[in-house]
């Protein structure tokens, strides 16, 4: 399950907005500046059985920015029961045209689960 939390300027207004996002093995940025989403999944991932070992999980992340700065952000990944499976952080620090709908990628890993 994630939830994004929107990101809140100053006034309380918030500087981004978060769209979607795509769940993937591996997130990467080719030398020409493309997004590679490698192993995307549909909406369900389904594990058909325990232990699971996974080298990284990859979250394609669509934004629409509305103003330039820096936005920290939180990922949290759990299972149907609301027990915490994989966690990331970190800070997008956008200095590009303000309105512009980006991507960017959260990778997350190596993961391993237990039943």
């Amino acid at each position: 399950m994630v939830r994004p939390v929107p990101a809140l300027m100053a006034d309380g207004e918030q500087g981004i907005l978060f769209d979607s996002l795509v769940v993937c093995d591996d997130v990467r940025f080719e030398n020409n500046g493309k997004l590679l989403l490698i192993g995307v999944y549909s909406d369900v991932v389904q594990v058909v059985k325990l232990p699971l070992q996974m080298r990284s999980l990859g979250l394609a992340i669509k934004a629409r920015v509305i103003s330039t700065g820096r936005y920290p952000f939180a990922v949290s990944i759990a299972d149907p029961q609301g027990n915490q499976l994989l966690d990331a952080n970190g800070e997008l620090n956008y200095e590009g045209e303000p309105g512009r709908t980006i991507w960017f990628p959260v990778v997350m890993g190596p993961a391993r689960w237990s039943a």
